[in-house]
């Protein structure tokens, strides 16, 4: 951001990484707040959904750590995600607000 603030009077090109909202899902508690636990819904897929096979899924370890969550850890985690996501948004908006 400080070079955003310095004087220069051309920029030819600027690239700037963001990483969230990958996990972990980290951020200001301002962030969660955004979203009370209780206001989220968890996804579940469609009833007349048919199943992937799971080699196409390929989660690994992950497979064995998600099936042992319930709502609320489902829900946590959607939270997590949202909470990094507006997080995310918000950095790239004090970017382009630099720009302007």
């Amino acid at each position: 951001m400080s070079l955003l603030d310095s004087s220069l009077t051309v920029v030819a090109k600027l690239e700037k990484g963001f990483v969230k909202p990958q996990d972990p899902f980290i951020a200001p508690k301002q962030y969660f707040d955004l979203y009370p636990p209780d206001s989220l819904k968890p996804w579940s897929d469609p009833a007349d959904t048919t199943a992937v096979p799971k080699e196409s899924v390929g989660f690994g370890d992950y497979e064995k750590a998600f099936s042992k969550f319930n709502e609320q850890d489902w829900r946590e985690l959607f939270r997590a995600y949202c909470a990094g996501t507006s997080f995310m948004d918000a950095q790239f908006g004090r970017v382009l607000d630099a720009l302007d």
